[in-house]
């Protein structure tokens, strides 16, 4: 039988669920973490994991299926979001095409695939950080953070550089659709990048028909499944889906590793003296300002996780950035510290819903990361203030403006 579950003070929720940022954040983890590891239903009608236990078990139990972050907007209190329905965001698109796409996008980014584009992809993060002119202001959320993550998975699934130019606007609203806070308007642009997006593929699948390359997109085009092409809908939310995973949450881990290098006295100087440091700058940056804050689940059956048990329908929020600063797994969560044991993070989700892309994200940052501290012997942050990109599912700056010497 399940332990009674606390549940916390509606206000400090609805805080969580729309999105606050750094000190504010921490310290709502703080509060919450007081009330108890695991949250129970209050005026929002679903579980919030908080503790790292209780996240990590969660993520492992393939009862506990992906939610739409709509839906999770559709139960917090007071907050006008978008009928379900009208349209279904690709992340969360789960008919059986898209499996069986879900699948071929997995073995194009294994580390054997992604270990054979290295030479390509540093190649562009060279272009991109030998175009930042040393002592001028330089917003690195619009240019490398962005350019060199972005270049490269279009340039994977078979987007020209031009069409990244293009429909990049479009792949950030859709981006925002993710929001549990997205309201009608935002959800509807996302819907229309998503169109906007599908009309700049059309002419690229055509072509793919008549010439495959060596992409994602040719692969899908020439695909089958029970001797039958794939629908042209699944190809494109696939493309959609790759894009807007595979560069808006490295270009948030890129922009909070640099952010930290800025503030931080002395540690932009160590990393630059033991280049050996870089993987653990990348992983203690996922752990101290968690790119991605919310992992939203579904029971699809019943399930026991740790002491507690869900019945079908139930709602758990697995509450990342609070699990990455429980002090019963990393002490003194608010100090960043290269020394802590690796291997802690649940950026990518262990477990059934494990982001194929780890290897690849792992790699575009530190590549940029490692270009800036090579090329550079001085960092500094010109903003006063951060402005954050809005939300509570994805955490970076929207803009960070620097100077590097």
């Amino acid at each position: 039988m399940s332990a009674a579950v606390p549940t916390a003070p509606d206000e400090l929720v609805d805080r969580l669920l729309r999105g606050e940022h750094t000190e504010a954040r921490n310290a709502l983890y703080r509060e919450l973490r007081s009330v108890g590891p695991l949250l129970g239903p209050g005026a929002f009608p679903g579980y919030i994991a908080i503790g790292y236990e209780w996240c990590r078990e969660a993520m492992r139990k393939g009862e506990l299926q992906k939610l739409t972050t709509t839906q999770v907007g559709h139960m917090i209190v007071g907050l006008q979001t978008p009928e379900p329905g009208n349209w279904v965001h690709p992340v969360f698109m789960q008919d059986e095409n898209h499996r069986r796409l879900k699948l071929l996008f997995a073995s194009l980014f294994s580390a054997k695939q992604v270990r054979n584009h290295q030479a390509h992809f540093e190649a562009i993060a060279d272009e991109e950080v030998g175009a930042i002119v040393p002592g001028e202001p330089y917003d690195l959320m619009r240019g490398a953070a962005l350019r060199v993550p972005g270049r490269f998975i279009g340039e994977t699934i078979g987007f020209p550089d031009e069409v990244f130019d293009e429909i990049q606007p479009w792949v950030h609203d859709v981006a925002m659709a993710l929001e549990p806070w997205a309201t009608p308007d935002v959800y509807e642009r996302g819907a229309e990048g998503a169109k906007q997006i599908t009309v700049a593929l059309n002419p690229l699948v055509r072509a793919r028909r008549r010439d495959p390359h060596h992409d994602l997109l040719s692969a899908l085009v020439h695909d089958t499944v029970n001797g039958e092409p794939l629908p042209k809908r699944s190809i494109t939310a696939l493309c959609i889906m790759a894009y807007t995973a595979g560069y808006e949450t490295t270009m948030s881990l890129i922009g909070n590793t640099v952010l930290t290098l800025a503030r931080i006295p002395g540690l932009f100087e160590r990393v630059k003296a033991d280049r050996s440091l870089l993987p653990a700058l990348l992983e203690e940056s996922m752990r101290y300002e968690s790119p991605t804050h919310f992992a939203p689940r579904i029971a699809v059956a019943p399930v026991d996780v740790l002491d507690q048990h869900f019945d079908t329908g139930d709602v758990v929020v697995i509450t990342i950035g609070a699990a990455h600063h429980d002090p019963e797994v990393f002490p003194d969560p608010e100090r960043f510290d290269l020394t802590r044991p690796s291997g802690r993070v649940l950026t990518f989700a262990p477990g059934p819903a494990h982001c194929c892309g780890e290897v690849l994200g792992r790699l575009e940052a530190e590549t940029v990361v490692g270009r800036l501290v090579d090329r550079f012997d001085r960092i500094e942050l010109l903003d006063d203030e951060i402005e954050w990109r809005p939300g509570a599912l994805l955490h970076g700056p929207e803009h960070l403006n620097l100077r590097f010497s």
